[in-house]
């Protein structure tokens, strides 16, 4: 069996890998590779964008709609695979789009609070002593990898799928891990990390009682 291929564009005999894979949405193609390489595929898109970049832009965002999971998980990769390279894109579109972003973010906290009302919940309901309790609880280390300081507290049950705003379902972490959970279920976080089970840190939480007001 062969383990190189000949690109149809640049003409070089390359390793299988260095080639897409046809995938399901293309039955009659699944499980073959291109003809072209990854590389002058990637050539031929970007040639596409800077000729068409309404249309490019416009197919970007479509995909991105539709496949919200994917975006956030390819965002998520691109993020911890160069974070001071993703930090500088995001802050350089930030500054040629300032008020498109401060819109979205309008946006954003609208949906999020409209969430927590919907779940039962009046925004910003967790008292600051309640905080302290939690991070004192962790000794101000991430409940999730117990190595990096805690500087955030995440939803353990996201706000997005019904999780509730309150101190029984929040956990003090670092921004890596914040991050790389986002809007995953606490299961599918746990086992992708190979972490302890978060149920098991929520019922730590609920057995420290740390909603009993100070007397």
């Amino acid at each position: 069996m062969l383990d190189t291929k000949t690109c149809s564009r640049c003409g070089e005999a390359k390793p299988l890998d260095a080639f897409y894979v046809y995938g399901p949405n293309c039955p009659s193609r699944a499980g073959r590779v291109h003809a072209a390489c990854k590389e002058c595929e990637k050539a031929k898109t970007r040639r596409y964008a800077a000729e068409n970049p309404e249309k490019a832009l416009a197919a970007t965002r479509a995909w991105a709609a539709a496949h919200p999971e994917k975006t956030r998980e390819q965002k998520r990769r691109q993020y911890h695979k160069d974070p001071e390279k993703y930090k500088a894109k995001v802050q350089a579109y930030q500054a040629a789009h300032r008020e498109q972003v401060k819109e979205i973010k309008r946006k954003a906290a609208r949906v999020r609070k409209a969430r927590k009302l919907a779940n039962g919940n009046l925004p910003d309901t967790v008292p600051a002593w309640v905080v302290k309790r939690l991070f004192d609880l962790f000794e101000h280390k991430c409940a999730y990898c117990k190595i990096n300081d805690a500087a955030q507290l995440d939803h353990v049950h996201p706000i997005s799928k019904g999780g509730a705003h309150s101190a029984e379902n929040l956990l003090p972490v670092c921004p890596r891990c914040n991050s790389k959970k986002a809007v995953t279920l606490p299961k599918l976080f746990a086992k992708s990390e190979g972490i302890e089970d978060l149920q098991a840190l929520l019922a730590r939480v609920q057995s420290a009682d740390i909603t009993k007001k100070p007397s």
